[in-house]
């Protein structure tokens, strides 16, 4: 947290000039009153950061999002996060259980959720729309997926190496109807066989 002090009050600074960078729990508690960054968000081997609880009241990212290699960070929660710029890339958290930015609606180039050991639930249910594509692998435990507001994706949507029993979203039916979405090393067969069943019926993809 930044302030400004004068002979009459203390102004509380909310955004942010740059980039900023994440490297301990004492770096992030610094921040807990930004609502916007004019920038890049980078956590990366933050010490002793278990939770993003200090980012709470952040909105808005105008450059990329990365979470990584954060080895004691047990959840990444943005409830108030509503837009990112550029990206989003989260990979290598060895501890990392949820990932939930429910509030987030755009996202300017890609999604890209990887090698998250632990990782057992993605939620993402206002997105509606990434700029590029969609990629969620080799995070082995991770049963669950919402997306339902998720309709267009410019490039391709990868969804392999997981343990999906649980998918709430259109956009992976979409592109399997075009034959664009990668669904290998899934949970199961039947899930696979559950997903064209589902996209079999739905007639208005949008996966362009």
């Amino acid at each position: 947290m930044t302030t400004a002090k004068t002979s009459t009050k203390t102004v509380v600074t909310t955004t942010t000039a740059g980039d900023v960078t994440i490297t301990s729990h004492f770096a992030c508690s610094q921040l807990d009153n930004i609502t916007r960054i004019n920038g890049n968000l980078l956590i990366k081997a933050a010490a002793a950061l278990t939770s993003l609880s200090c980012l709470s009241n952040l909105l808005v990212v105008t450059g990329s999002l990365t979470i990584l290699g954060n080895d004691d960070l047990g959840t990444a929660v943005l409830p108030s996060l509503t837009s990112v710029g550029t990206y989003i890339y989260i990979g290598s958290n060895s501890k990392l259980t949820d990932v939930s930015f429910s509030q987030l609606s755009s996202i300017g180039s890609f999604v890209d959720v990887s090698d998250n050991d632990q990782l057992q639930t993605i939620s993402l249910p206002r997105l509606s729309s990434t700029g590029d594509f969609f990629d969620v692998y080799e995070n082995t435990k991770l049963t669950t997926l919402l997306a339902n507001a998720l309709r267009t994706v410019t490039g391709h949507v990868q969804i392999r190496k997981t343990k999906l029993t649980q998918y709430d979203g259109m956009i992976l039916l979409a592109c399997v109807l075009d034959g664009r979405t990668d669904l290998r090393d899934s949970s199961s067969s039947a899930f696979e066989a559950r997903v064209k069943v589902a996209a079999a019926a739905w007639r208005s993809p949008t996966c362009v």
